[in-house]
């Protein structure tokens, strides 16, 4: 990270940090280069909130995104069992968060490790990190609203986040007491493209952070996310999963704000179509301060995943209601309707859970489960003669699709 790349209008201070030179290092240099190679310089942001003035297309933009938001919770909310939809996409999100950090899973492989405890294919810790990201963001969305979003539920996240994962040596739950950086080439500080807070600016840093999410503000809320987003990973406050994290908590905020009682707007998708942007534009921010454009790629990721989230959430309703039409003929259309219900949350169901949904003999349960194969509904996922697994293939190929 260079000095010179940040201009005067930088939202935060370069502070030098030490750099550990090598018996090596130190022999090849005059006493003079040898102070100058030492000096690292590290970014400290300036608390939040920032100077901001709104363009007219700003304004526009937050006016559409609030609105397209707002259709896409209101849909969701109508429905008789809400969660037919919010599991499906919670997952959508889970697994487009994890990706951007370099995993390989999808909505399919984290549906069969939920229901087997087993992770196929070659990278099996892959499917691991989804689900902790899955059940961080489900536990991050289940607590009480007057909880305080604060230092300590973050850290809460981070351990739900690393545990059992790669990167569960780099202390999950615990803010960082070593330096980190981000974007090295080779793994070395000096080529870092950049270099967030010195271990010890982080208290202040957070509770700085803290008291800006949880005090009143005439910032509109999806502006004030864009802000709190930048700002965390500005700080990156953890060894690893800054990312992940950060993303979470957009969830988070998007529910406890009430923009959304079901925040099924997958951000983590856009983020990971339009990755190098959103890269640039975090950078841009910390060297330009140039806010304007940070605030409306969130905007437009606002926008676009609640139009995303809204065709895909229609698509599977639509199919929803085919699987019941198709079915509506069977003495038992109720119970196979219950077991339809499963599958849009799960996306897998098991004989076993079936007699349990269904409260019903084992054979009973397996007729059922039988008659959704043969309708098309399902397919065996496991290749097993005994404890087999039944995916919804239609519906899993919706989630895991790149649009319509």
């Amino acid at each position: 990270m260079r000095a010179v790349d940040f201009s005067e209008n930088a939202p935060g201070n370069l502070v030098v940090i030490p750099r550990t030179l090598t018996p090596a290092d130190l022999d090849e240099m005059q006493s003079g280069e040898r102070e100058k190679a030492a000096a690292i310089h590290a970014f400290v942001p300036m608390p939040l909130p920032p100077h901001l003035t709104y363009e007219p297309a700003t304004v526009s933009t937050i006016g559409r995104a609030m609105y397209a938001l707002g259709q896409l919770d209101q849909v969701v909310e109508d429905l008789v069992n809400p969660y037919v939809l919010v599991r499906p996409f919670l997952r959508r999100e889970a697994v487009a968060s994890s990706r951007i950090e370099g995993t390989r899973a999808d909505v399919a492989d984290l549906a069969l490790f939920e229901a087997t405890g087993f992770a196929d294919g070659e990278r099996p810790g892959d499917v691991r990190e989804v689900e902790n990201y899955l059940k961080a963001l489900e536990y991050a969305l289940g607590q009480p609203s007057d909880r305080r979003i604060s230092v300590g539920l973050v850290r809460e996240l981070h351990q739900l986040l690393l545990e059992g994962v790669r990167g569960s040596w780099l202390e999950p739950g615990r803010v960082r007491t070593r330096q980190n950086y981000i974007g090295s080439r080779d793994d070395r500080i000096e080529s870092a493209r950049y270099i967030p807070p010195p271990p010890g600016e982080l208290p202040g840093l957070l509770d700085d952070l803290d008291r800006f999410i949880n005090s009143d503000s005439t910032i509109p809320d999806l502006v004030r996310i864009a802000l709190i987003h930048y700002q965390f990973e500005a700080i990156h406050p953890f060894l690893d999963g800054n990312g992940r994290l950060g993303r979470l908590l957009i969830a988070l905020l998007l529910q406890r704000w009430g923009l959304m009682r079901h925040p099924v707007a997958d951000i983590s998708a856009y983020v990971l179509e339009h990755r190098d942007k959103y890269v640039e534009g975090l950078l841009r921010v910390s060297q330009h301060g140039d806010w304007q454009g940070w605030i409306g790629f969130f905007l437009d990721a606002f926008e676009a995943q609640a139009h995303d989230a809204f065709r895909r959430g229609k698509r599977l309703l639509e199919l929803k209601e085919r699987y019941e039409e198709r079915l509506s003929r069977e003495i038992r259309s109720k119970s196979l309707n219950r077991l339809i219900d499963h599958l849009f949350e799960q996306l897998t169901i098991t004989v076993r859970q079936a007699e349990n949904l269904l409260d019903v003999t084992f054979t009973t349960a397996q007729r059922a489960v039988d008659r959704l194969e043969t309708s098309g509904i399902v397919e065996e996922a496991t290749g097993r003669r005994r404890d087999r697994i039944y995916r919804a293939r239609e519906i899993i190929a919706i989630l895991d699709g790149h649009g319509d």
